[in-house]
């Protein structure tokens, strides 16, 4: 199977195991093709406001001024990418850092809505990763890119730029792994983890503020990427069925069995 898989920053923050770069390296063993697109939101937060430079959130993504693009950049690019690829290299998973940038393998179109230099994923020209992959690694994606026909680089929210470039390359899945698992009734209780989420209800869930934050944008990228073509979409860790939600298109009908990813 084709799967592209968002990581969140938030893992980076963690000492000891890397318990997402075993769950990958199960992946790797059972002969998946596995894309990873990684964020740095703690990382970022903590080098913008280590120089005082404001930072404003609109539903869970960052508003990105030329100041904000400027670090993003070297903490997305830098160290963010370069922590991934080792922590992948320590559990035996041979890792490739890029972003769009690199070869121009995707770029991105302008995003309209007040986020400032953020974009979508426009086109994908998948041969540099079928490349990478033919070579036996793992494509380790920071989510930056050229906006098209501009030589201006643009920001873009992990899990948008994973749900697009899912589109774009035919994947079977796209997991959003985060290390909280689902979306919940009580963000504050685990123990209320939705499996099964209805798109067609996800708006009225935000309006009521069950469905906040950063999981607004990983909700709505997963039902783009069911619209356009991926089959299965869910937020959580793809072996942890009690702690994972999976976006469905369709109420009333039978649960399909969850995939043995692990």
């Amino acid at each position: 199977m084709r799967i592209v898989l968002k990581v969140g920053g938030s893992v980076l923050q963690h000492d000891g195991r890397a318990v997402w770069a075993e769950d990958l390296r199960n992946l790797v063993e059972d002969r998946h093709q596995v894309l990873v697109v990684h964020g740095a939101g703690p990382l970022i937060n903590e080098r913008l406001a280590q120089l005082q430079v404001p930072v404003v959130f609109q539903e869970g993504q960052r508003v990105t001024t030329p100041a904000v693009l400027k670090e993003v950049v070297q903490v997305m690019r830098g160290t963010a990418n370069l922590l991934m690829v080792a922590q992948c290299q320590k559990v035996g998973v041979p890792a490739v850092g890029l972003s769009g940038a690199d070869g121009g393998w995707f770029d991105a179109c302008r995003d309209d809505s007040g986020l400032g230099l953020v974009g979508r994923v426009n086109s994908v020209r998948p041969g540099l990763i079928e490349r990478i992959w033919a070579g036996g690694m793992i494509p380790m994606v920071a989510p930056l890119a050229m906006e098209q026909d501009t030589d201006t680089l643009l920001n873009l929210n992990g899990d948008w730029a994973a749900s697009g470039i899912a589109q774009k390359i035919h994947a079977d899945a796209l997991v959003f792994y985060t290390d909280s698992g689902g979306v919940r009734w009580n963000g504050k209780d685990p123990t209320t983890i939705i499996p099964d989420l209805d798109v067609s209800g996800c708006e009225a869930l935000i309006d009521r503020g069950i469905i906040t934050h950063g999981m607004i944008p990983k909700v709505r990228a997963g039902i783009a990427a069911l619209e356009g073509g991926v089959q299965n979409v869910w937020i959580g860790r793809w072996n942890d069925a009690k702690g994972s939600t999976c976006l469905r298109q369709e109420t009333g009908t039978e649960r399909k069995e969850r995939w043995a990813l692990g």
